[in-house]
């Protein structure tokens, strides 16, 4: 059986490239979740759902897709979610309390539409909440990063949920202070699979 572990985000999922005038990402060898699938070999599978821009889904369109697309892949070892990058850049740091209600919300949504794939009505799937990268822009408020990933690891314990902490990963970011470098694409997907390892082990 293989494991498939889906892994749901931003721009830092999709590995885009902040010195591509045109938008595009990283070469397919440099995005985390592609070093991931070789980190893990044959016997896993790494879905990569990632989009530029993203925020956290509420309710209409983006979440339909997201749970037909969960439905399709059938059960699923773990599902990953790294999003709150776009959500706190947007409002500056001012609402965090707001977007860990948010993903609280959204997991439960996900949790929910997992456990309707199971005919027992349990959950086959770790659901994992994944630290988003420091925000390293001159100006930008720390503590709002900090805020965000306590609420995080809060909501997680919460609900029986994993919490993948990164903040002591020591990213290489790009020169923008948002995305992920090439090294820290890297170094994310290596701590990714020290993760995966012990979970499953």
């Amino acid at each position: 059986m293989v494991n498939k572990y889906y892994i749901y985000g931003d721009s830092n999922v999709y590995g885009y490239d902040p010195c591509d005038p045109f938008g595009g990402n990283y070469p397919d060898r440099v995005i985390w979740t592609n070093v991931l699938q070789e980190l893990l070999g044959d016997s896993c599978r790494v879905i990569a759902d990632g989009m530029n821009g993203r925020v956290i889904p509420r309710e209409g369109y983006s979440l339909s897709l997201l749970k037909s697309h969960l439905a399709a892949e059938g059960p699923l070892s773990m599902f990953a979610v790294m999003l709150g990058t776009n959500d706190i850049l947007n409002t500056y740091g001012e609402n965090v309390p707001a977007i860990i209600q948010n993903m609280e919300e959204f997991c439960m949504n996900i949790e929910n539409a997992l456990r309707a794939q199971n005919k027992s009505g349990g959950l086959q799937s770790i659901i994992s909440i994944v630290g988003p990268p420091p925000i390293t822009i001159p100006d930008f408020p720390a503590e709002s990063m900090a805020m965000l990933w306590t609420g995080y690891r809060k909501i997680a314990e919460k609900h029986g949920w994993r919490y993948i902490d990164t903040r002591n990963w020591n990213l290489s970011m790009a020169y923008d202070g948002i995305h992920l470098s090439e090294d820290g694409h890297r170094t994310f997907a290596e701590k990714m699979s020290e993760y995966i390892r012990v979970m499953v082990a």
